[in-house]
């Protein structure tokens, strides 16, 4: 920069032919920008490619080559005379910068000691004339002030500039210091919010997504990215932000999760300061759809508990006196005493009693679900005999498909007896749901196998989904509500799970069996 400022400021005396003031040639200054130049280029090549050498060019040959430069330049033009003396001291300023303080202060001895012979020369033998004109002569007095005068200059230039650079680089030292630590700091508040087991969203004053932890991304199945900026109402339409009296209010809220399965929320509100100025909100959730599922399995639980119970002794009861009346009302119907009409009458009761006993049957079977017998059952081939056992039933319209899909290989380790009335409770429900195709297919998973049965039915309304698995809970105008009831309980002593997704015209049930079942 300062080679440039020299060059246009010879070129532009050179053109407006002010040269005739001056009492030196220019020469000295073109001759002076040629090698500031290419020294430049050469410490830009080492910074870049010689990266090892490029700390000793700067602190040392760059400081040395300076010198030189401006020795040469002083010398032939004036000596104690020249208007170029001020760049000694940027030499010294410069290598204050770039090298540690008795560096410094070493360069800047050699440069009053190079200043002090230039002027000795000059007294003694006098300089070279061959750029100068009418060159004035000093007597020893001037040369002698002049000498003080600058060579004081370049000493208090020299300490004061190696003092405030040895502050600068110890300031500057400290602030990487403190940004390291810094850093480590947000590093580490980073790692502890990321690893919370919670969820935890940072909202502004006006409700707006300004923070967004690792946990929350996965429960709530977007990134922050997506969220950061976003009201808290586009996120969680029905959180409340009220952080309460003491900031400890818990509340819960259902969650549209982009899944399309809702998630409950268990969430919590507090009041945070981002600023000097500004206050938000520090929104702490977790996701208790897990704990809801267990909950609502320790209900069902125990109703069928109750209801077993009681079923159990309500059948043994029943079915003695059914057998009784059945076979009485048997042999009154062959009397030959008997109208059509009464005869009629007879067949209506009897009927009514096989669907007493049948009702029975189902009490006894949910009471006491099967002789837990396992063994490896083929699920292909027990299966293909219950769809069998179906289409032959009088009640199975001609036009439904049943279709086995499932893998031959297939084998679990269950109670045959139990696997089959569960198969059949399923096709019988799914036909009385009107479905006209049914489907069932096999899975085999890390932990287990899952069977899933398929059909086009009428399906479940959402509000009978959480109530499936009850006892005597029932959609059809016909029926007791024990054939979902009786799969859950035997899929429970498998520790098995039951899992239901239904839409209209649609219905999936999955049964999964674990590993030990397999």
């Amino acid at each position: 920069l300062l080679g440039t400022i020299l060059l246009i400021t010879a070129v532009v005396i050179e053109m407006t032919g002010m040269q005739s003031t001056l009492n030196f040639k220019l020469t000295p200054i073109y001759l002076y920008v040629g090698p500031i130049y290419a020294s430049s280029l050469l410490l830009a090549w080492l910074a870049v490619f010689r990266e090892r050498w490029a700390p000793l060019a700067f602190r040392s040959a760059l400081p040395l080559l300076d010198l030189g430069l401006v020795t040469a330049m002083a010398t032939f033009t004036g000596g104690a005379t020249s208007p170029f003396l001020f760049l000694y001291l940027l030499v010294i300023v410069g290598s204050a910068i770039l090298n540690e303080r008795p560096a410094a202060i070493a360069i800047t001895a050699l440069t009053m000691t190079v200043f002090g012979g230039v002027l000795l020369m000059q007294h003694f033998y006098g300089l070279p004339e061959i750029y100068t004109e009418r060159l004035k002569k000093l007597s020893s007095t001037e040369l002698l002030v002049s000498a003080f005068y600058n060579i004081a200059a370049f000493y208090l230039v020299g300490i004061l500039s190696s003092y405030l650079a040895e502050r600068a680089r110890r300031a500057d030292a400290e602030v990487d210091r403190r940004n390291i630590d810094l850093s480590i700091l947000r590093g580490l508040q980073e790692r502890i919010i990321d690893n919370v087991a919670s969820g935890l969203l940072t909202l502004d004053e006006g409700g707006r997504v300004l923070l967004v932890n690792r946990q929350a991304d996965r429960i709530l199945g977007r990134t922050g990215a997506e969220l950061w900026g976003r009201h808290i109402s586009a996120v969680l339409p029905e959180l409340i932000l009220d952080p309460g009296s003491d900031g400890d209010v818990r509340y819960e809220t259902v969650y549209a999760h982009p899944d399309g399965a809702p998630r409950t929320l268990g969430y919590s509100v507090s009041r945070i300061r981002i600023d000097v100025r500004r206050l938000g909100y520090i929104v702490v959730f977790q996701d208790l759809t897990r704990v809801k599922e267990l909950e609502t399995a320790v209900m069902r639980q125990a109703k069928l508990a109750a209801v077993g119970t009681m079923a159990a002794g309500l059948a043994h009861e029943l079915r003695n006196p059914l057998g009784a009346i059945s076979g009485s009302m048997q042999l009154l119907r062959q009397s030959d005493n008997l109208g059509d009409e009464d005869k009629e009458l007879f067949d209506i009761a009897l009927r009514e009693i096989d669907r007493l006993d049948e009702l029975v049957k189902d009490f006894l079977l949910y009471a006491k679900p099967f002789r837990n017998e396992p063994r490896v059952v083929a699920v292909a081939e027990v299966l293909e005999e219950v769809i069998s056992g179906v289409r032959m039933d009088a009640a199975t319209p001609a036009e439904t498909v049943l279709e086995n899909a499932v893998d031959a290989n297939c084998v679990i380790m269950v109670d045959q007896g139990a696997f089959r009335q569960i198969c059949f409770n399923l096709l019988r429900n799914a036909m009385q749901a009107g479905a006209t195709h049914l489907r069932v297919e096999s899975e085999l998973v890390h932990d287990g196998v899952r069977l899933g049965f398929h059909d086009n039915g009428a399906g479940f309304a959402p509000e009978a989904l959480a109530r499936l698995f009850e006892p005597f809970f029932t959609t059809k105008a016909e029926g007791v509500g024990l054939g979902l009831a009786i799969v859950y309980r035997v899929m429970e002593e498998y520790r098995g799970k039951v899992e239901v997704s239904s839409q209209p015209g649609e219905t999936r049930i999955t049964l999964f069996f674990p590993v030990q079942a397999v």
